[in-house]
């Protein structure tokens, strides 16, 4: 009898593994056998903790979780949305073929490891983009119509009408969105945006130029984005070449009533640049999501700040976006049992004849 392909699946506090089971389980192909168990990293905010070391760091940032190295060796597939998978976990990996990352990110996972062992790398583009698209025009009001420092006036027995940008508080219809990522997100941000009637710029290498125009988006360079912006929102993935793009030059160029959005990663911009612009006045306002600290403290230097909104990395948190995350996974997966094209999102292409070879045993196990 063949042996079934096993299906290995690292639950967290966000994404259980009850949930995967329950997402996985009425799409398993024939022929595979689901083992979904939870990483018990403590909670929520330990989590958080640990993905920042490994969005710095990479995998290596904390030792392989016990619940890992006990399981992986048993795996043909891996799915994994924020548990770490180092060279060190690779090595106790002999039967595995393919890692699922439930995130487009792959900070966690060592790639490079993952492409000298032939297994291949599996992101999950867009599992979450409708909740941060959500959350991006959410924090963009909140911050130029002064929602959250009004609220905490209220709370605090204020009746609030003097804030930072009184001489400059915008409309959307008209004003200028400058997008820094043209992917699932920044698409998203347009369709919602065009209801307030906004323009829209973009900056993106890897964008198609017709695709941009038929959205109804200017694709321009990065410099010039900054400077005709009146809203700049970072959807951008940190790459070793994105890290820092937002520089303290680019911020410079910003309009004095311009204000920036980042529900990205933190090391996409110059941190202490945009502080020091915001304390100046230099620009009218910020809206954060990602910190280069997290949980940001007190102490820091933009949690003194009375023009920016602050929240505590939650923008891709929905009861949808985490059950997306586990149905694409399979989705994605089970065109290796059906005819057709190879799974989408292959992170290393150096392995795709590795995938396709996998593909083609399960066909034959099939027949």
């Amino acid at each position: 009898m063949t042996e079934p392909i096993h299906i290995i699946a690292i639950g967290d506090p966000f994404l259980d593994a009850a949930t995967l089971c329950e997402v996985i389980t009425p799409r398993l192909p024939s022929g595979a056998v689901l083992e979904a168990l939870d990483w018990n990293v403590g909670g929520k905010e330990p989590l958080q903790r640990i993905n920042l070391q490994c969005e710095q760091r990479g995998p290596d940032a904390i030792d392989p979780p016990a619940e890992l190295l006990a399981a992986i060796p048993r795996a043909d597939i891996l799915f994994t949305q924020f548990c770490p998978v180092s060279a060190r976990a690779l090595e106790a990996a002999p039967r595995l073929r393919v890692i699922g990352v439930g995130r487009s990110g792959v900070e966690n996972i060592d790639v490079m490891a993952a492409t000298r062992r032939g297994v291949c790398v599996l992101n999950t583009v867009g599992r979450n983009a409708e909740a941060v698209a959500e959350y991006a025009i959410g924090l963009l009001l909140c911050e130029a119509r002064n929602i959250a420092r009004g609220h905490a006036a209220l709370k605090r027995g204020e009746w609030r009408k003097k804030y930072p940008n009184d001489e400059s508080v915008p409309e959307l219809p008209g004003r200028t969105l400058g997008l820094v990522g043209l992917g699932a997100i920044g698409r998203l941000l347009v369709k919602r945006l065009s209801g307030f009637d906004m323009k829209f710029l973009a900056y993106d290498p890897y964008a198609d130029a017709g695709a941009a125009t038929a959205l109804g988006v200017a694709l321009t360079d990065l410099p010039t984005l900054m400077r005709a912006s009146d809203f700049i929102s970072i959807h951008a993935k940190l790459t070793p070449e994105t890290r820092g793009l937002i520089s303290r030059e680019l911020i410079a160029l910003m309009k004095p009533t311009a204000y920036l959005i980042n529900t990205a990663r933190a090391e996409l911009v110059d941190e202490a640049a945009l502080a020091e612009s915001l304390r100046s006045g230099r620009i009218a306002g910020a809206a954060l999501d990602v910190f280069m600290r997290e949980p940001l403290p007190a102490s820091d230097p933009l949690a003194a700040l009375d023009n920016v909104t602050l929240s505590p990395h939650q923008g891709g948190v929905s009861v949808d976006a985490y059950r997306t995350t586990a149905r694409m996974f399979i989705d994605n997966v089970r065109r290796l049992w059906d005819g057709g094209e190879l799974p989408a999102n292959l992170v290393n292409r150096e392995t795709q004849s590795n995938l396709q070879n996998f593909k083609d045993q399960i066909q034959r196990r099939a027949l």
